[in-house]
């Protein structure tokens, strides 16, 4: 398990000092001026969002179709790489796939493709594993756009990085090719299966203070369940979510879970907003949790729970 405690309140601390002057701007590719680049841009988009999930009755039969277009027709080029995370341990990041010229182009990968890929035999991959991708593209001009975001400078207006924006990576509807993800569902929804001891594996907003465990209960309405204080701060917070008996997604509707105070800032109250999945058969829950406070948002943040 992941213990982020060593270093959080620095993160805390950078995330602070960047989150409330972000300034996006367009495409961009590394040291050159910004305004030369609304004219050679590098767009590589599916042709319909993306699913967060992909549900088969074995992982092996797992196949993986998506079509990826550019709209402004003017990529040369696109690639892929791909990290596993398997039975929640990341393999790193291989490319995958073969290099795409022509677009419209329908990507087709099966189990074995991701095995092959990863360096890993088929029977490593199963239910609530997930599926990470970064993508490249080069335009007609040579210029190659990545999953990085940008670093604008605004003296020099110039930017560097990868050259996309936050704009475009975080769109609605989850169309980007160049940062976008999936996970094997499992088979069914078991709502029995949610009430137990948890741990949390995954806290990339860095926000928990203690070990990690805690407890999730039924209640207090129907398909809701409670995380008891899930973060561990001294205020207690319960974080209630809401869980489709469906298809195991969850929402969580804008509640309080955590204080700033417990990070030496000053910003209050902190609450979570945000949407997951319940992988009922190998008891993990995973969420992307929006993190505000009065004065604004620190953005969105993954966070993943175990049973234990």
């Amino acid at each position: 398990m992941k213990n982020y405690k060593n270093f959080k309140k620095s993160t805390i601390k950078i995330i602070l000092l960047t989150v409330f002057g972000v300034f996006s701007i367009a495409c961009v590719d590394d040291n050159k001026n910004i305004f030369n680049d609304f004219l050679d841009g590098a767009a590589v988009k599916f042709s319909e969002p993306l699913p967060a999930v992909f549900g088969v009755n074995d992982p092996e039969d797992l196949i993986f179709s998506a079509t990826i277009e550019t709209p402004d027709g003017n990529v040369v080029s696109y690639s892929m790489e791909v990290q596993g995370t398997l039975s929640g341990i990341d393999t790193g990041y291989f490319p995958i796939g073969t290099e795409i010229t022509s677009f419209p182009t329908t990507i087709t990968l099966t189990a074995q493709d991701f095995a092959t890929a990863l360096g890993v035999d088929l029977t490593n991959i199963g239910f609530g594993d997930t599926f990470s991708f970064r993508g490249t593209a080069t335009n007609s001009q040579g210029t190659t756009y990545n999953y990085e975001r940008i670093d604008y400078d605004d003296v020099t207006l110039t930017a560097t990085g990868g050259g996309n924006t936050d704009d475009y990576l975080d769109e609605a509807g989850y169309r980007n090719a160049f940062i976008f993800a999936f996970s094997i569902a499992c088979p069914e929804y078991d709502s029995s299966s949610v009430v137990g001891t948890y741990a949390i594996t995954v806290d990339d907003f860095g926000t928990f203070l203690d070990d990690g465990v805690f407890e999730i209960i039924a209640g207090p309405g129907e398909n809701q369940f409670t995380m008891i204080d899930v973060f561990g701060h001294p205020e207690m917070y319960d974080v209630i979510i809401n869980i489709n008996p469906s298809n195991g997604n969850i929402s969580v509707d804008r509640q309080p879970a955590w204080h700033c105070d417990n990070f030496g800032c000053p910003y209050g109250e902190g609450r979570v907003e945000g949407s997951g999945l319940a992988f009922t058969c190998v008891g993990s829950l995973t969420f992307t949790l929006e993190n505000t406070v009065d004065a604004g948002s620190f953005g969105s943040y993954a966070l993943k729970v175990e049973k234990i």
